[in-house]
């Protein structure tokens, strides 16, 4: 089983044209509507509050496959879709990450691995508990402090 370990963003504490200043940060992006997905993210306890950018089906004229809900996330985050990656469990999903610029994880919990493969995405594994993300602190170029997120995963090799 491969591992891979990526750069995901990378956050200074002064002003740098690649990277803005801003807060570190998470954004939910889903085909569920807001009252349905607020009820799931509240009884998955995966944090005690929602991420301040939580995309719904609600918000988008053209949902997944089609990129927009995901283009959306990276506005309203402020990020660059390049600098984004994806979770997903749905092969329309992977293509719609896929087709808005991000790199895109594919999970192998509700659909078959071989299908998020098929789908475009970049790594494939069984599940979240084969990735672990961690802030680093790294000095600048300039002198300044960064951050960068870096994100192991224990993939799946690709067929």
């Amino acid at each position: 089983m491969p591992t891979e370990t990526i750069e995901v963003d990378t956050i200074t504490s002064v002003p740098h044209p690649s990277y803005p200043l801003r807060k570190p940060g998470w954004a939910i992006v889903t085909s569920a509507t807001r009252a349905y997905a607020s009820v799931g993210f509240a009884a998955s306890g995966a944090s005690p509050s929602p991420p301040t950018v939580f995309v719904t089906s609600d918000l988008v004229s053209r949902g997944k496959p089609a990129p927009d809900p995901y283009l959306l996330g990276a506005e309203l985050s402020g990020v660059d879709p390049h600098r984004c990656l994806v979770v997903e469990d749905a092969p329309p999903g992977v293509r719609a990450g896929k087709a808005a610029g991000c790199r895109v994880l594919g999970l192998g919990t509700t659909h078959d691995k071989r299908r998020m493969w098929d789908a475009g995405a970049d790594f494939v594994c069984e599940d979240l508990s084969f990735v672990r993300a961690e802030w680093v602190e790294r000095e600048g170029e300039d002198g300044g402090k960064m951050l960068k997120l870096m994100v192991t995963i224990q993939g799946e090799e690709r067929p």
